[in-house]
């Protein structure tokens, strides 16, 4: 029986300790129908063999190997898919750092039968399987807002490479050529969905979101360093999309104020501490934005 289900993830030599993990998390999966493709940058073959070999998985491992940018390694597996004409419904997004539910590919995969988009919550953990809490991130805050569209994506993100799950079709939309921007996930997801495709928030279905430097996620203290680098993803992203409306350029006119003033800076970064809000990825200049013209 042809697979149904793509699980799709890119293997970089960062993440190579923990890809034994992630085949034992997949094939504990309450959902077997499935095929991993994995986008191989820059692992050597024998080692990927040895891991894949002494790992007991119940699933097709497709490999493609591609060596370019985080953005550029799925823009190019995923075009590849698209030539080989499957049979596939469904694209899981996953990083191979990370863990699942035992249930989780069941459960965005029925969901992805009346959605186009699906976006699964995150459990922070961190070294040695101890998550920093056993509570979703952001399930709190999304409580009464389970459908969302692209709009919701304008100033923030909760659409990433691994933790989102889309219709198979949508990857026919894609360009020819993309940029490598600071965030690829949010431009990605932003660029390729329309106002029409309907973007389901999935409380049941769980990532185990390991943090490290550039991969983080929940509430975090802030610092100069944290709030410059969020400008310039924030700044980058709006100049790509092209947002030339009031609320984009005010954002940015303000935070360009506030980092040109080292007074205004330790006040915003005390303002937004002191918030102690799970903030969806890149959201915390539109709080400064809101606070800073009170």
């Amino acid at each position: 029986m042809a697979s149904e289900v793509c699980v799709f993830s890119v293997l970089h030599q960062g993440a190579v300790k923990f890809y034994t993990e992630f085949l034992h998390s997949l094939d504990c999966q309450t959902y077997s129908n499935f095929d991993l493709f994995l986008v191989v940058d820059n692992v050597r073959s024998e080692i990927l063999k040895d891991i894949e070999n002494k790992t007991l998985h119940r699933f097709k491992i497709i490999h493609y190997e591609y060596s370019g940018g985080m953005l550029e390694n799925r823009i190019k597996g995923l075009q590849h898919l698209v030539k080989t004409k499957n049979k596939y419904q469904t694209i899981v997004f996953l990083d191979s750092d990370d863990l699942v539910a035992k249930n989780y590919i069941e459960i965005v995969s029925r969901n992805n039968k009346d959605f186009e988009v699906v976006v699964s919550d995150l459990i922070p953990f961190s070294e040695y399987h101890k998550a920093d809490s056993d509570m979703p991130i952001w399930n709190e805050r999304l409580m009464n807002k389970e459908i969302l569209d692209v709009t919701f994506l304008k100033n923030k993100n909760i659409l990433g490479f691994g933790n989102t799950s889309i219709h198979f079709r949508l990857i026919e939309r894609l360009k020819s050529n993309y940029p490598e921007p600071l965030a690829p996930d949010w431009y990605f997801f932003k660029d390729i969905l329309t106002l029409s495709d309907r973007i389901k928030f999935s409380k049941e279905s769980i990532i185990f979101y390991r943090q490290h430097h550039s991969n983080i996620a929940g509430y975090q203290t802030l610092t100069h360093e944290k709030l410059r680098r969020i400008f310039q993803v924030k700044y980058d992203h709006y100049k790509l999309m092209y947002y030339t409306d009031a609320d984009s350029v005010e954002e940015i006119n303000t935070i360009t104020k506030i980092l040109n003033n080292e007074k205004d800076i330790t006040q915003s970064i005390n303002y937004l501490n002191q918030k102690s809000i799970n903030f969806f990825w890149w959201e915390e200049t539109t709080y400064l934005k809101k606070s800073y013209n009170e």
